[in-house]
């Protein structure tokens, strides 16, 4: 288990004043306008989908033919989790939901099952959810990857839980989620299997992982 001192490390963070840096790292009219710079009055950035996200870790080096999408599905919780403590914005605007082999979002697992247990080759695309496609089309035809639109403040949160977790099996991966008082637990236990997980949760679970300095769960 991690100390607090190398949980304080990981984020960069030292001193005593963690959860009111978290609360203040970015005021919301500043976080709006860098996450809208240069963007066309009246359009305004949304959370990234799940897919986006999922290749964001993709394109990390080393990253294509290695992880796998139980490594991206946690990988993706994992940083949706800090985001919403640390940025109090969601990192991820497609539902989350308990299932048996915990936090799982829908649309990623959509787009990532064809590829089995297999190591992921290539980035996600808006066309790996069809089957026919995925199998039996050409290079050209598997479609588009999933871009992610990150602020600066959320793309240095997805650095850091790749520095911290990049050497984490799936399995290891999948059982930080799955201890007792993380937001899976209590939400598979408490209002039953495939239950959305709600974002309050997911925060106030992270906010707690912070001040306590644990890393032990997820």
């Amino acid at each position: 288990m991690a100390s607090i001192r190398e949980i304080l490390a990981l984020w960069g963070i030292i001193g005593s004043n963690l959860v009111p840096y978290i609360r203040t790292l970015l005021p919301e009219a500043q976080r709006d306008d860098e996450r809208n710079e240069g963007r066309h009055p009246g359009v305004f950035l949304m959370p990234n989908l799940s897919t986006a996200i999922a290749n964001e870790f993709l394109s990390k080096p080393g990253a294509l033919g290695v992880l796998t999408q139980m490594q991206l599905q946690k990988l993706t919780y994992i940083a949706h989790g800090w985001n919403l403590a640390l940025n109090e914005t969601r990192l991820v605007a497609d539902e989350l939901e308990a299932w048996d082999y915990g936090p799982v979002f829908p649309l990623l697992y959509d787009h990532a099952k064809y590829f089995g247990k297999s190591p992921i080759p290539r980035l996600i695309t808006d066309r790996d959810d069809d089957k026919l496609s995925f199998f039996l089309g050409t290079p050209k035809q598997h479609g588009t990857p999933y871009k992610a639109l990150l602020t600066e403040p959320e793309r240095e949160v997805l650095n850091r839980v790749w520095d911290r977790y990049k050497d984490y099996s799936a399995f290891r991966l999948s059982d930080l989620t799955h201890k007792p008082g993380t937001p899976w637990y209590e939400t598979y236990f408490g209002r039953g299997k495939n239950a959305v997980i709600i974002d309050q949760v997911i925060q106030e679970h992270y906010l707690e992982l912070a001040k306590s300095g644990a890393s032990a769960t997820a």
